[in-house]
């Protein structure tokens, strides 16, 4: 089997959670795109759905990465017991 070197640019921070993922999983970067390459044959497409984020969906990702860089704005919970206490005294 011969090889060919892909050169690609990425964000460093969608790598590196990458990596970390993969690493879990046992994979290095390399054999987790081969895989990805062969789904793409195998599928004969993308092997997954695409699809482009409704408003709310786009607003809610936002959402999500705004909280994620500024956790200490929001309340936190390290029990399901607190969270459910909290939503509780809404009432």
């Amino acid at each position: 089997m011969s090889t060919s070197t892909i050169n690609t640019r990425i964000d460093k921070e969608v790598k590196d959670k990458a990596t970390e993922v993969l690493d879990k999983l046992g994979l290095s970067m390399s054999q987790a795109i081969t895989i990805y390459l062969k789904q793409i044959i195998y599928t004969n497409g993308i092997p997954f759905d695409l699809h482009v984020p409704t408003d709310e969906t786009q607003s809610a990702l936002e959402e999500a990465l705004y909280i994620e860089k500024h956790p200490d704005k929001y309340q936190g919970y390290s029990k399901v017991a607190e969270l459910m206490e909290d939503l509780e005294s809404w009432e």
